[in-house]
This record gives C-alpha cells, structure tokens and sequence, in this order.
C-alpha cells in the first residue's frame, strides 16, 4: 500500500487524459506561430533600448547580452517545433480490404 500512494500522487500530477484532435493540434501551433512573430519583433526594440542605454552613466546596467541571448533560444525552440512535422496519425481501426457493398 505504501509504494501505492506514490504511484496514485504520480498520476494525480499528470491531470486528465484527453485525446487531441487534429483542431487541437493546429490551433496551438498557430498560437505558436503568432508567439514566435511576438519574438521576432522583441529584438529591434531590445537592440532600441540597449542603443538609448549607452548614452546614460547609470550605476546599474541591464544585461542586454542575456536578454537577446534568452530571446534566440526562445526563437530557436519555436522555430524547431513548428518545422518539425506533425506525427501520422495511426488509422484508428484496422482495414479489412472489402470495399463492395451489397445493394439489398
């Protein structure tokens, strides 16, 4: 019973089981897809504000190199999912090879 309770905490974790449908699928990639052109235009304004940051002697300095480093990596994980191409979907029965039908 006690190697039971871990198993069952487990499973509690991992939330429903909900099969996806194609829909599914490509409404989150095209989410995806916007999020990724949201990226892309993050570092025009990011290398903005680095440029407007040279001309103050501030003490404290933002770490511009980190964030555009974080944006590529970013842009590199969406850009590697969305190319990757979508699983094919397993037939979800077996074919039998008859297609005549009888008229009655």
């Amino acid at each position: 019973m006690k190697k039971l309770i871990p198993a069952l905490f487990l499973l509690s974790l991992t939330g429903p089981v909900v099969a996806e449908t194609p829909q599914d699928i490509y409404q989150e990639r095209e989410t995806l897809s916007r999020l990724l052109d949201q990226v892309n235009n993050l570092m025009p304004i990011a290398d903005l504000a680095e440029r407007q940051s040279l001309n103050s002697d501030k003490r404290h300095r933002f770490d511009y190199v980190a964030l555009k480093r974080d944006l590529i990596t970013i842009q590199y994980g969406l850009t590697h999912y969305l190319k990757t191409p979508l699983e094919p979907r397993q037939l979800s029965h077996d074919l039998n090879g008859s297609y005549r039908q009888f008229n009655e």
